[in-house]
């Protein structure tokens, strides 16, 4: 594990400061509710940059189910990280499928949204509307052997 909102404090600053530079990185959210979400990036999180990573995606451990990048769309996810950005801790994909914002765990404006602009997702279970997350965890662990 390479950070934990509860742990290392849920703000821009100690999230940059234990993954800026990390690569391989897996971010698991918990939510007030029992959700499990979160997304994987293959490049390096850097601090202030925008980027597309193919390999990215997203999922969610409740209904077992992995959103892969929409290769069909002109847009590409651009992910953002330790931003600053609309104060954002982290953004995956254009349009923000999801989007963890500074003191993630004291605000109610993190949230997910069922766009396809990035990612496909199943019609019936991720609609198309921004639905509020309270976050009780936020963890990003970085993965050193793949199989």
């Amino acid at each position: 594990m390479l950070y934990s909102a509860r742990i290392d404090g849920d703000n821009i600053d100690a999230f940059n400061k234990k993954c800026n530079g990390k690569d391989n990185t897996l971010s698991i959210i918990k939510t007030d509710n029992g959700k499990i979400i979160g997304g994987f990036f293959k490049k390096s999180l850097s601090v202030k940059e925008s980027y597309y990573d193919p390999d990215c995606f997203l999922f969610s451990l409740n209904y077992k189910e992995k959103y892969n990048v929409n290769p069909n769309r002109s847009e590409k996810n651009y992910s953002f990280h330790g931003t600053g950005s609309s104060y954002a801790i982290i953004d995956f994909g254009y349009g923000s499928s999801i989007h963890i914002i500074d003191n993630c765990l004291t605000k109610n404006d993190n949230y997910y949204h069922g766009r396809e602009e990035t990612f496909i997702f199943p019609v019936k279970r991720i609609n198309n509307r921004l639905t509020l997350l309270k976050v009780i965890d936020f963890e990003v662990y970085q993965i050193t052997e793949i199989f």
